[in-house]
């Protein structure tokens, strides 16, 4: 199995700004009355291989508790720009200050649908990872998946939305009872899309388009 070279800053831009064109057909564009909210998908080269960070929220939230997501949440005052935004939760939810984060991109705008927000992601790199400072009242741990090992559990399954419509969505698997899924899911499908063609064949099963073989099988809990 091969293991190529880590994409320089200016090879990351490239392929975020190359991604799939059919985006806007899929179920997961901004929705009319969405609230805005604004995500860092930190992106972490310190070993050698690209690791994005994810972190599981605390069971005591009442939205989205036990969950994985990314860094981030809705505007504050103080925020000038939803990249502003972003880097704030950062700094507050890990302890990871703006000046170690290089933004190398944007990736789409992804709805939740379930509770009303159009969330901008943006892709930064991280190149010499602190000792992360996890905001106790949110975060319960942090977890440096590889990117390939995401593409290589990455699963597909059917969900049900309000109204009883069925829906494939993505889903990440990080051990046998816990995953990635929801909207955090989708930011991750955005990312993998993009960036696979940096990651070699490591890890990667061949099938779709991406390089990724998926199945489908009835969960009970609908997307958010």
């Amino acid at each position: 199995m091969s293991r190529r070279p880590l994409p320089t800053s200016a090879e990351l831009s490239s392929l975020l700004r190359s991604g799939p064109a059919d985006h806007e057909l899929r179920i997961w564009q901004p929705q009319d009355g969405d609230r805005p909210a604004s995500v860092l998908v930190p992106l972490l080269t310190g070993d050698g291989e690209l690791r994005v960070l994810l972190t599981r929220r605390s069971p005591e939230l009442s939205k989205h508790p036990g969950e994985y997501s990314f860094p981030g949440g809705r505007p504050e005052p103080e925020d000038d720009s939803a990249l502003a935004t972003a880097l704030r939760e950062a700094r507050e939810e890990v302890g990871v200050p703006a000046d170690l984060i290089e933004i190398v991109g944007q990736l789409p705008v992804t709805s939740t649908h379930v509770t009303g927000y159009a969330i901008t992601p943006f892709v930064g790199v991280i190149n010499a990872p602190p000792d992360w400072i996890p905001q106790v009242s949110e975060v319960a741990e942090v977890e440096e998946p590889r990117l390939v090992d995401l593409l290589a559990s990455r699963e597909v399954h059917t969900f049900k939305r309000p109204g009883g419509i069925a829906v494939e969505m993505p889903v990440f698997p990080l051990a046998p009872d816990r995953a990635v899924w929801g909207a955090t899911a989708r930011i991750l499908e955005e990312l993998l899309q993009r960036l696979a063609p940096a990651l070699g064949d490591d890890g990667v099963n061949q099938g779709s388009d991406t390089g990724i073989t998926a199945y489908t099988t009835a969960m009970p809990r609908p997307p958010r």
